[in-house]
């Protein structure tokens, strides 16, 4: 239980004791190099192991924190490596300019990248963050600035004593910075990754101290391999090991940002553009304020011109993903907002149709009552020999009209759809051409054309092929009706697949429908009284929805109505059951 407890101030503790003492109990010289140059590197690679080990393990942006993690540690173990070729290997005193040394700058680039990245948000917080293009930038950045300001008194010009401070300074900096993004990010989460961002802020913060007393030794050449400047380096290495460890246990869950990371996070994504704009300013203090020689102005130029030019691709690339992502995003929400409004329609017509279909089927129950008796009263008067003949026809026509008013009462009632439809698996296509042909006759004596288009390969759906035929009846006599007055025309009905739906449209060559919003809506019709009850399409619209199916219509551009009938199919355990003769209860 102590040591679960205190164990990272337990090992930490013991690296200090160790690296103190040690160095101190071996021989001066050679002995040190080897301990020192020889555990660190051991540091080295157990780092890049727990990390590299992480990385496989993750998915996503947090693979990509752990991978450049792991690619920061590799950098940094090549300049380790070369140290121990030189000190260890070859026995020679480290070169100066030391060509380890851009490498060991740009190692803390990836490591800055990972503290950007966030990897502890959801992606919804985290979209539009920090991706590739990102850490490209920032890595051409730094690139640019170690060039700009190292390289002219290290190759172009060598002044060993500028080149070294300039370097320090840069390096204090670059360090520096990744701990000041690391501990507002940390006190920004919770959990197990304030934990692990709070170990990498401190293994950073250990080593800026360390690294920047380290090159203040090796400048003042007090510094040699075993000295007790390696302390806070080697702390720093055993910090990393320990985070490593940390990061190995952690679970992948995403934690809310806090109020201070919100900020943090609409800040980071004009970091990039903030680099890109900070490059002429360099341009124009070798310009103006520049006194080094000509050789090294020049040289500053230049790379200023190239740095432009490959941060202005980065950002153009980026401009150009942003602009490509935002155009899915408005088509998305066009199609999202257009779905939204066909579903808001379907659901007010659902609840539209419910209630007028109870009020219906009560209407139609109560009716049916006197109604019966109205016509039992009024055939007697028509079969009775000594009525009188005006009696008799004024009973005729309470029959006539008592018979209309029965078949406006069986219309409320279908349109109700109060018993349980009985299911089998229906074949849409065949289906469709029963009521082609039913129709048939009527098409032909109004010289009406009909053509069908049907996929041979259609599969089954789970339906009642009664009401589906009433359905697609109703469609056809809609359509023969709005042919009629203009003496023929055409329909063409094709029935295809669509996904996991069988789709059937109606398409004819009339004058179209006046307000196709309000064609389902009960007892709306466009026909003279006494011609049409208006609730034929509202009784197919609910057996498709008791279908689980769609219907809809719109007029098309050049003329004439289009109804279309979506209707799953049937699933392979329906038909399975079916073939087994197993009975299979109605999905309402």
């Amino acid at each position: 239980m102590f040591w679960r407890k205190y164990r990272t101030p337990l090992i930490l503790g013991g690296t200090v004791l160790v690296y103190t003492f040690v160095p101190r109990a071996l021989p001066r010289g050679y002995a040190q190099a080897v301990w020192s140059d020889g555990s660190t590197m051991v540091l080295m690679v157990l780092i890049i192991a727990l990390q590299a080990r992480s990385a496989l393990r993750a998915r996503g942006t947090i693979r990509g924190f752990w991978t450049l993690l792991t690619a920061g540690s590799l950098l940094w173990a090549v300049n380790q490596a070369a140290w121990f070729l030189y000190e260890v290997v070859l026995r020679q005193e480290m070169p100066e300019p030391f060509f380890g040394d851009p490498i060991l700058f740009l190692h803390v680039v990836p490591m800055m990248a990972a503290a950007l990245l966030l990897p502890h948000l959801p992606e919804v917080s985290r979209r539009l963050y920090f991706g590739t293009l990102n850490t490209l930038t920032l890595l051409s950045w730094w690139v640019y600035v170690y060039v700009f300001i190292v390289f002219p008194r290290e190759f172009v010009s060598l002044d060993q004593k500028v080149y070294s401070t300039n370097f320090d300074i840069l390096y204090l900096l670059e360090t520096g910075l990744v701990t000041l993004i690391l501990v507002p990010t940390a006190l920004g989460t919770q959990g197990a990754w304030r934990r692990l961002y709070f170990h990498f802020a401190g293994a950073m913060a250990t080593y800026t101290i360390g690294s920047t007393a380290l090159n203040w030794a090796n400048t003042n050449k007090v510094y040699y391999s075993g000295s007790l400047y390696d302390v806070p380096y080697a702390l720093a290495l055993v910090w990393f090991c320990v985070m490593g460890m940390v990061g190995s246990k952690m679970k992948e869950d995403p934690t809310p940002a806090g109020p201070g990371m919100e900020a943090w996070i609409r800040f980071s994504p004009r970091l990039a553009m903030i680099l890109v704009m900070s490059v002429p300013i360099f341009g124009l203090w070798t310009l103006i304020f520049d006194n080094s020689p000509a050789r090294i102005r020049v040289f500053r130029i230049t790379v200023t011109l190239l740095a432009t030019m490959t941060l202005g691709v980065w950002m153009f690339l980026k401009q150009h993903f942003l602009d490509t992502a935002l155009r899915r995003l408005v088509k998305d929400k066009d199609e999202s907002y257009g779905q939204l409004e066909r579903l808001q329609g379907e659901l007010v017509q659902k609840q539209k149709m419910a209630a007028i279909g109870q009020l219906a089927a009560g209407a139609a129950h109560e009716i049916n009552n006197p109604l019966a008796a109205i016509m039992g009263y009024a055939e007697m008067l028509t079969w009775t020999p000594d009525v009188d003949e005006k009696v008799r026809a004024t009973a005729e026509k309470i029959l006539q009209q008592g018979q209309r008013t029965k078949t406006l009462v069986a219309d409320l009632l279908s349109f109700a759809q109060q018993s349980p439809m009985q299911r089998t698996l229906v074949d849409i296509g065949a289906l469709v051409v029963r009521a082609t042909q039913a129709a048939a006759r009527r098409m032909e004596s109004a010289h009406i054309r009909v053509e069908t288009n049907i996929d041979s390969s259609l599969p089954k759906a789970w339906a009642n092929s009664n009401q589906l035929f009433q359905v697609f009846s109703q469609i056809l006599e809609n359509a023969a009706d709005a042919l009629e007055p203009s003496q023929g025309g055409s329909i063409e009905v094709w029935v295809w697949r669509e996904t996991n739906h069988v789709v059937a449209e109606f398409a004819d060559s009339g004058p179209g429908i006046k307000e196709p919003e309000r064609v389902f809506d009960p007892f709306y019709t466009t026909k003279t009284v006494g011609e049409g009850t208006g609730l034929g399409l509202s009784a197919a619209y609910g057996i498709v929805q008791k279908h689980k199916g769609q219907i809809f219509c719109h007029n098309q551009p050049e003329g004439g109505a289009v109804f279309t009938v979506r209707l799953p199919v049937a699933t392979q355990q329906a038909q399975a059951a079916v073939a087994n003769g197993a009975s299979i209860p109605s999905p309402e």
